[in-house]
This record gives C-alpha cells, sequence and structure tokens, in this order.
C-alpha cells in the first residue's frame, strides 16, 4: 500500500477499537509520564490499553479518530476532540469507564495515581486553550515499526489544515522532548507544562498553536 495515502476515520467495530488501542499502548509504552505514573511495565501496559479503549470510544461519539494504514494494517492512530468537545463531562467518562474497572481492582493505588494525573492534565488544557476553544490532538500513536514513514504528519495535518480555515488554534501536550521540535516543525509553540503528580516526575509539554493564514 503506498504510504502516502492520507488518514481516513477509523471504523467505530469493537476489533478496530481493541486494535487501535493496542496500537497506541505499544507506540507509548516508553511515554515518561505514564512510565513514572505507572512503573511496572505489566500494569502499564494493562492500564494504557483500557485508557486508550477509552478514548477511542468517546473519540468515536464526539471527536474524529483518524488511521493510517499500510500492508501490514493500521500504522497509526489519532485521536482529535473539537472546540468545547474536551474534557469529557461525567456523563460520558461512566459511560466509557468499563475496561478500566479490572485494572483499578488490581491495581487501585496506580489507577488513583492516573486518574490524578488524568485530572492535571485536564486542568492544564482549560488554563492553556483560548476562551473561544481549540482542537485537542488527546493522543496520537505510530506502531513502533512504522514510525519515521510520514504517518504521524497524514494524522496531524487534517485537522490543522481544518483549523486554519476557521482560524482556530489546536493544542495538545507531550511529555517527550523530541516530540516538543517535531510539533514545533507544525506551528506548535509551549506555552506551559503539567508535572506528573509524583515526586521528581517529568514534565508534560503543553503545546498551542495559533491558526496560520490568518
Amino acid at each position: 500500500m503506498d504510504v502516502s495515502e492520507p488518514a481516513t476515520p477509523l471504523l467505530p467495530e469493537r476489533a478496530s477499537v481493541r486494535a487501535a488501542a493496542h496500537l497506541l499502548s505499544s507506540a507509548l509504552r516508553g511515554d515518561p509520564a505514564f512510565s513514572h505514573v505507572l512503573p511496572e511495565p505489566r500494569v502499564r501496559r494493562r492500564a494504557l490499553d483500557a485508557i486508550h479503549r477509552i478514548g477511542l470510544t468517546d473519540g468515536l461519539r464526539h471527536g474524529h479518530v483518524l488511521g493510517v494504514h499500510d500492508d501490514a494494517g493500521v500504522a497509526g492512530v489519532a485521536v482529535w476532540y473539537p472546540p468545547g468537545a474536551y474534557p469529557m463531562t461525567a456523563l460520558r467518562k461512566l459511560r466509557t469507564l468499563a475496561p478500566l474497572v479490572p485494572v483499578a481492582l488490581r491495581h487501585p493505588l496506580r489507577t488513583a495515581a492516573l486518574a490524578r494525573f488524568g485530572s492535571a492534565v485536564e486542568a492544564g488544557l482549560l488554563d492553556a486553550v483560548p476562551p473561544e476553544g481549540a482542537w485537542y490532538l488527546e493522543v496520537l500513536g505510530v506502531r513502533p515499526d512504522a514510525q519515521r514513514r510520514g504517518h504521524g504528519r497524514r494524522l496531524v495535518e487534517p485537522v490543522l489544515s481544518r483549523a486554519d480555515r476557521t482560524g482556530t488554534a489546536c493544542y495538545l501536550e507531550t511529555s517527550r522532548e523530541e516530540n516538543v521540535r517535531y510539533y514545533e516543525g507544525f506551528g506548535f509553540r509551549v506555552v506551559g507544562e503539567v508535572t506528573a503528580l509524583r515526586p521528581h516526575g517529568p514534565v508534560e509539554a503543553q503545546m498551542l498553536r495559533q491558526p496560520h493564514g490568518r
């Protein structure tokens, strides 16, 4: 398959959601913030699978879930929320929390730490985005063996183009220094930081992109 093909909406079938969640967990298993809050690799993998299933399920209902494909299948996934659609409401969280229940029962302290970190990220978003809102890149991941082939760009550029047409900002967070440089190439700039809620935790850089051409 030609890797230059554009990103397309992810299908909402359960198998597609599970596959996409597994891909995101694999792509982000070394994320500094998640590794700090969930230091045990096995616990982290279970928790990441669960939270990505939650995010994908909600994103399919209230946002835009994009995928790119190669000969091996889904190569990358991104969840974007339009202005005003994130953070999730309490009702939306209740409707989608089922995948996290087994993890919470087995690892309550780790799940509580993850929830506190998630709340800090949500609060940081509300502080950083302009009053009129912004497109929010909730998560983006590319299969480890498919990275550095332009898939990430195809998951980002369609929404950036749409935001430019409507004069809307875009927002994301990342705890990887190399990702800061990557997203700066799209016009994002660091506007603040969120710390992982444990001592000596890594920083989540908050990045905002103003619309171009306005």
